[in-house]
């Protein structure tokens, strides 16, 4: 488990606890879980059965003062999904939602972390707008997406060849 996701665990773990929603025990279960299991502390905590996982991501929702959005519900863009990669928005439980001007929708499944969030504003050149789903919702608007993601993954496949490597049109995560 990176650095990362393990402060993120904790801080999670700490506003579960501040807010009065699992216990100190119940949390020890979950962090065991996670540990041998390779979960997020999120995805523990579902899996026993403390919270749903809506529940939880209002709860991150709350703690980074965003809006709590149902991503089954949003039709995407192909220009917003061409932002960033699939692999990227799978490992990191982020999916771009929409282009608004110079701003980016981003629905997030997790705390993310400031530099994550800077790295993505880097990388596309837009303000992001954060907002909260759940994994099942990031992760099934992906497979729900998946023939227009699989041509923004063949364009920039071809985009990434046709420049060479770390050309003009590379992908960088």
């Amino acid at each position: 488990m990176s650095h990362a996701a393990r402060q993120n665990a904790h801080r999670l773990g700490e506003i579960l606890l501040e807010e009065k929603l699992i216990t100190v025990a119940q949390l020890q279960q979950a962090l065991k879980r996670q540990y041998l299991h390779g979960e997020l502390l999120s995805e523990a905590v579902v899996k026993l059965g403390y919270l749903t996982e809506e529940g939880i991501a209002r709860v991150i929702a709350r703690h980074m003062g965003c809006p709590y959005l149902d991503a089954s519900r949003y039709d995407i863009p192909s220009d917003a999904l061409r932002l960033i990669p699939v692999d990227v928005a799978v490992e990191c439980q982020i999916l771009p939602l929409d282009r608004i001007g110079r701003t980016l929708l981003l629905a997030c499944a997790t705390l993310l972390p400031a530099e994550v969030v800077r790295a993505i504003e880097g990388r596309t050149k837009l303000r992001v707008f954060l907002c909260v789903a759940t994994t099942a919702q990031i992760l099934g608007a992906i497979k729900r997406n998946g023939s227009r993601l699989l041509e923004t993954i063949r364009h920039d496949f071809e985009t990434q060849t046709h420049a060479g490597p770390g050309g003009a049109g590379a992908v960088k995560a």
